[in-house]
């Protein structure tokens, strides 16, 4: 079992995920969008996945009023929301991975996630290039 120590002393950059197929082949299953569904998550336990909105049910949650219902003190309550539509909650949700990916972004590369999750979140399924993501791949 690995302890909060070593889990708070990880060295930057880490990488968290790796294909082993080569760039730019669109028929492999990493490189394909909507191949999961709410099932494919909860099954595997990851039921509140974004603080500020329930991506399966498309609501979004008021961040003044909000408080973490997962405390035993609290039992688990279904937090209420604002309902809203399906790209209202994919735009919410690409926000708040971009926010919170810039945690782990550091030196000369540092803007290459978030210019990755802008594309994926509007490249439409087009290819990506650019000169910092040439320079970081032949590292």
């Amino acid at each position: 079992m690995m302890s909060i120590d070593s889990a708070l002393s990880i060295q930057l950059p880490y990488e968290i995920f790796s294909t082993y197929h080569r760039f730019d082949n669109y028929y492999i299953d990493d490189m394909r969008c909507g191949d999961l569904y709410d099932w494919d998550f909860q099954s595997r336990g990851l039921k509140d996945i974004f603080a500020r909105v329930d991506p399966f049910r498309c609501l979004q949650f008021n961040m003044a009023t909000t408080f973490n219902t997962h405390y035993p003190d609290f039992g688990h309550q279904q937090v209420q929301g604002k309902p809203i539509s399906r790209r209202q909650c994919a735009d919410i949700m690409f926000d708040e991975m971009k926010e919170l990916s810039m945690q782990f972004a550091n030196g000369q590369y540092a803007s290459l996630i978030g210019e990755l999750i802008d594309h994926f979140h509007y490249g439409k399924g087009q290819p990506w290039s650019g000169e910092l993501l040439n320079r970081a791949s032949h590292l």
